[in-house]
């Protein structure tokens, strides 16, 4: 039984209550369980190794170089330099890198948490490694590549080499070209049930082509209250298995191109029951392989161009 105080709490005790719930909520909500505090402008390297739960802390600007390597990084201040060959990165303040080429070559699982009213800016990404590489965009987050995304793992991953999952009233933009040359590569955008967020639409922005070559394997899925935005071409190739699921919004603002030349025989497959905006055409040019539309729901797969299906 809990029993209720007769006496109105004193001061000093009503302040001891609430800073002790601001630090609940605090620890509960973002970095907790740290074994190493980092809470100066250091710059000097550090490794994260597995068991270590390393933490930044919230207006400190970390400019050295951190080795993520089978621990977890949790950050509520500023990053600029990561390497990432495994473990969990969970971002509550900022990450960086404004110059040069982030290389991911990760040999494990590597996880990347974007959490609420956190940001994570980067100018040119590439990602090579051969282990497994998810990122989260939570309900509130924005994350942005100034320039180009490249995903060329050496293997396919039965499972997926690369996974990236864009949450309600979540934001992600890349303002240069998607390359997808090889792996298996899951995007994912929209529709989280637990989404708070004052609007839940989230914002996946590809700014220029978005191009899924060679064996590549594409599983997409843009959900309810998902809006994806591709700036240029959308260019797939049908030598690996293609899958696009969507009942949200897909504008295009120039053409839908599919093409091969007999060195494969992957199938595409296109489920809509949203809408799909083709600001020109619909191209299918290719000698073998199979194309599948399904168009079906209230909505509509709007062409303003037209379609065009040759080989």
């Amino acid at each position: 039984m809990i029993k209720l105080l007769k006496k109105p709490l004193h001061k000093a005790g009503m302040l001891f209550f609430v800073l002790l719930f601001l630090n609940s909520f605090k620890t509960y909500s973002q970095c907790s369980s740290c074994t190493t505090t980092i809470s100066s402008n250091l710059v000097a390297a550090y490794t994260v190794n597995p068991a270590d739960i390393v933490c930044i802390e919230s207006g400190f600007d970390y400019t050295g170089t951190i080795i993520l390597n089978g621990g977890t990084l949790c950050n509520q201040g500023t990053v600029h330099n990561i390497t990432f060959l495994s473990g969990t990165f969970d971002n509550y303040g900022s990450y960086i890198k404004t110059t040069g080429t982030i290389t991911i070559a990760n040999t494990g699982s590597v996880i990347i948490n974007s959490n609420d009213l956190s940001s994570i800016t980067l100018n040119k990404v590439n990602v090579s490694g051969n282990g497994q590489l998810t990122v989260n965009g939570k309900p509130g987050s924005a994350m942005s590549i100034i320039k180009d995304l490249n995903i060329n793992p050496s293997i396919i991953n039965s499972a997926f080499n690369v996974k990236i999952a864009i949450e309600g009233n979540a934001l992600f933009n890349v303002n240069g070209d998607v390359n997808v040359t090889n792996g298996k590569f899951l995007l994912g955008n929209g529709a989280n049930v637990n989404c708070s967020e004052t609007s839940c639409l989230s914002t996946v922005n590809f700014s220029k082509q978005f191009n899924i070559s060679g064996n590549a394997i594409l599983v997409m899925s843009n959900l309810t209250n998902g809006i994806f935005n591709i700036g240029k071409a959308f260019n797939l190739d049908n030598s690996g298995n293609k899958t696009i699921t969507n009942s949200g919004i897909i504008n295009l603002s120039t053409n839908f191109n599919i093409s091969g030349n007999g060195q494969g025989l992957g199938v595409i497959s296109i489920n809509n029951s949203g809408a799909i905006n083709i600001a020109k055409h619909m191209n299918a040019t290719y000698t073998n392989g199979n194309l599948h539309i399904i168009n079906s729901g209230t909505s509509s797969k709007k062409l303003s161009g037209g379609l065009f299906i040759g080989g």
